[in-house]
């Protein structure tokens, strides 16, 4: 029995297997087989699937891999042969063949084959066949059964695809025919046209297909971005319009020499290199006292953004120095990670809390919100007065019409905020008017209020109505010139809690036309 036969009648069964791309870095051995670093074992051959027409007795140990190229991450010892024009066994070289095939970040396909008993595939001349709709190649009904559907000829539809690997494994890709069947183009089953060009014919172009081997394993490596780029639609050479969308679901055929083939499936999301940074969301607390440790948390996900891991988290301070959070249950593992940090703040003030996280593929995104420290024995303010509301800081929610946003005029205002003895949240009231605009605000309850620590100016939050109806957040700076012998200035922001926080009305820091604004803090 030669080698190629013995190959052929090593792939000829049937079985399953789940392929995932995975969106961190790891190593890769790419080697024809001598060591199997980021490959997972499916098992072996006797334990596998429906056999196909052929040998009941030859074992193999099947493997799978998928994961973003990267040339840096490839391990190429161990003496295969193959690999590409340039590249060899050592590597993905492409010189100026390259139409984007193995570049960094593409996603790879592979399926590799170990001989546990059965001879040598060092010689064969392997057929790959892409079902691109998971409907056209089905496998064996029995142990061993010839009714398996194998044929590119028989059973292949249009935009299918097919590729033959050269024996002499000096590079990856002979023949390709992309099929253009089923009575839809060319008029038939058994029709196909063969890809032109390929590497050493003189052609810029490359295949999108790499393989290497061993005297008893093989590795067989798809670049499925390549694929699609270099053979989809509108791809060149072609007079039909390309093989279709490599998608979530792929059936491949294997067949050596003869009718001895193997149909199983690859079924996955495919998914593209991870490049987004993970969503943080609900960033808590809002508020806290001075003095006071309290949990700094988070939720980070990158679930909906690539999928990877979150590897690791920190939170900053007004744009300081990052500080490392740890994961609420002890391990950055999972897509998705609660992250918290224990922290105390000794000034009372409305600082800027950012939170950092990386996921495994080295995406980082920030999100920020504004944190109030509060002192409930740092006083109060007061203020009454009004200002010239400037254009453009009323802004209501009137679609195709902007004429209310340049309204200005006189804007009267008045409040109070201050803690009650031992209370946590502020007690008082604020008002303001805006008679150009209609806008007659009014408080309906208070979230925070701090003073800061040198007793000029103050902040409070809350929420009011504007007109007696809707529910509306406001937020007031106010700024008490008498303690350094400035005018006193006013700012009250006001948005639509009901309409996705939609501003409606801010004014900037406005200096008062009348009236004043006044800090009271206790003597010391």
């Amino acid at each position: 029995m030669n080698k190629t036969h013995q190959f052929t009648k090593r792939f000829a069964m049937g079985f399953a297997i789940t392929i995932g791309l995975s969106t961190s870095a790891m190593a890769v051995d790419i080697n024809g087989g001598s060591s199997w670093t980021g490959w997972t074992s499916k098992g072996l051959s006797s334990q596998l699937g429906v056999y196909g027409s052929g040998s009941e007795t030859a074992v193999y140990e099947v493997y799978t891999t998928s994961f973003s190229f990267n040339n840096d991450s490839a391990d190429f010892t161990g003496g295969a042969v193959g690999g590409g024009l340039t590249g060899g066994a050592t590597g993905f070289g492409t010189g100026g063949f390259s139409r984007g095939a193995f570049a960094n970040g593409n996603r790879i396909l592979g399926i590799g084959v170990r001989v546990v008993s059965g001879g040598s595939i060092s010689v064969f001349t392997p057929t790959v066949r892409f079902d691109l709709d998971s409907d056209s190649y089905q496998p064996a009904s029995t142990v061993p059964g010839g009714d398996g559907q194998t044929s590119s000829g028989t059973y292949s539809e249009f935009k299918d695809f097919t590729v033959q690997f050269a024996s002499s494994l000096t590079w990856a890709g002979t023949t390709l025919n992309g099929q253009a069947g089923n009575g839809t183009f060319y008029g038939g089953l058994s029709t196909f046209q063969t890809i032109p060009g390929g590497i050493g014919s003189g052609v810029s172009y490359d295949w999108a297909f790499r393989a290497f081997a061993q005297a008893d394993s093989y590795q067989m490596l798809f670049d499925l971005d390549a694929m699609q780029a270099l053979y989809g639609p509108n791809a060149f050479g072609f007079t039909f319009p390309g093989i279709g969308t490599i998608g979530n679901a792929v059936r491949i055929s294997l067949n050596g020499l003869g009718n001895n083939n193997v149909v199983f499936d690859a079924t996955t999301t495919v998914v593209p290199p991870d490049d987004i940074c993970p969503v943080i969301s609900n960033i808590q607390p809002t508020l806290v006292p001075i003095n006071t440790p309290f949990d700094l948390t988070a939720n980070v996900d990158d679930t909906t953004t690539g999928g990877s891991t979150i590897d690791s988290a920190s939170y900053s301070i007004e744009y300081g120095t990052p500080v490392a959070m740890t994961a609420s249950d002890g391990t950055f593992d999972e897509i998705s990670e609660n992250v918290k940090a224990t922290l105390s703040i000794t000034s009372a003030g409305i600082y800027n809390v950012c939170v950092s996280a990386t996921d495994a593929a080295g995406n980082t995104c920030e999100e920020c919100i504004l944190l109030a420290v509060y002192d409930p024995s740092a006083g109060f303010v007061t203020g009454g007065g009004w200002i010239n509301s400037p254009d453009g800081a009323y802004t209501p929610n009137t679609p195709n019409d902007d004429t209310d946003d340049h309204l200005v005029g006189k804007a009267n205002f008045g409040f109070v905020s201050k803690y009650k003895k031992g209370a946590s949240i502020p007690d008082g009231n604020t008002e303001f008017q805006f008679q150009a605009g209609g806008l007659n605000f009014h408080s309906t309850s208070y979230q925070w209020l701090v003073v800061n620590a040198n007793g000029q100016n103050a902040q409070f939050k809350g929420d009011g109505k504007i007109n007696g109806i809707g529910n509306f957040g406001f937020m007031v700076r106010g700024w008490d010139g008498a303690k350094n012998a400035t005018p006193d200035t006013f700012r009250i922001q006001i948005w639509d809690k009901e309409n996705g926080d939609a501003p409606v009305y801010d004014n900037g820091d406005t200096v008062l036309g009348g009236g004043n604004i006044v800090i009271h803090v206790p003597k010391k």
